[in-house]
């Protein structure tokens, strides 16, 4: 009979976890040579420390399930069966890093937008600057401020999709015919996610290079209706010509935000040239 190893001393000498074996019995991945009827003590021999090194390896550096390494074990596999099964992997992997690229890019946005967050100083001030033309994906909503909560749960997985949330800039569309001073409201025309990638489900729209007149505040939707109050009062005292639509913008998700009332928003309206 092979020489028998406890294993208390297969974890020493392969410096391994006990738990990792017993997981390893438990899933039927690697069963112990031998177990004592009387003691139920497990014993591995020695020709196992190779599939406890190839486990280890294959799950650890090319992080293959364990499952999946069960399958590759148990299974009378050939070299192209082999290669099969690691060409799929490979392309697993690939997968992964692509979503890890991914979420570290988001990441760097989130953390960018919270230390701008933390350095804002939100005075509601009108002010002017030079915008570069843009691409808004849109989605048609023509809803009061009030109601576009519910009309953006309806619509979630559109824009919260992983295309969507890339560039974590979103945008409520306004059009100067649907807005009425005296109405103490605003009509959202379109809601939409500011891309330069085509995003699924959406139309696209063009905001034009050029000035815009803006403002930098807190949301509220009563404040949305007096900020934009506020740039028509503005434009028409300098004898600006604003252009038909105007946008809010603000980011999808803002985590420094522990409420809607403090997301950050702007508005934005192109001044049209004489």
């Amino acid at each position: 009979m092979p020489k028998k190893y406890s294993i208390g001393d297969v974890s020493k000498i392969m410096n391994i976890s006990v738990k990792a074996l017993r997981n390893y019995d438990a899933i039927d991945l690697l069963k112990p040579f031998y177990v004592d009827e009387s003691s139920r003590y497990r014993y591995y021999s020695y020709e196992q420390f190779f599939y406890i090194d190839l486990i280890r390896y294959l799950n650890k550096s090319l992080y293959v399930p364990l499952e999946d390494i069960k399958l590759m074990l148990n299974e009378k596999r050939d070299l192209s069966d082999l290669l099969l099964f690691l060409e799929k992997h490979k392309k697993s992997v690939e997968d992964k890093i692509k979503e890890y690229e991914y979420s570290r890019n988001i990441l760097a946005k989130v953390i960018q937008d919270i230390k701008k967050h933390s350095q804002s100083n939100l005075s509601n001030t009108i002010f002017e600057q030079y915008l570069l033309r843009r691409e808004i994906y849109v989605k048609d909503a023509n809803v009061s401020i009030y109601d576009i909560d519910s009309y953006f749960k309806r619509n979630e997985k559109v824009f919260h999709s992983t295309q969507a949330a890339e560039g974590n800039n979103m945008c409520y569309v306004y059009h100067k015919d649907d807005y009425d001073p005296s109405s103490n409201d605003l009509l959202i025309s379109k809601m939409g996610i500011i891309s330069d990638r085509k995003i699924a489900g959406l139309n696209k729209m063009v905001l034009p290079e050029g000035r815009y007149v803006c403002c930098k505040f807190r949301y509220s939707e009563e404040e949305s209706i007096r900020v934009i109050a506020a740039i028509v009062r503005y434009a028409e005292s300098k004898n600006i010509q604003l252009s038909k639509i105007a946008i809010q913008t603000f980011n999808i998700v803002d985590l420094a935000a522990t409420s809607k009332y403090e997301y950050e928003m702007e508005f934005q309206v192109l001044r049209e040239t004489p």
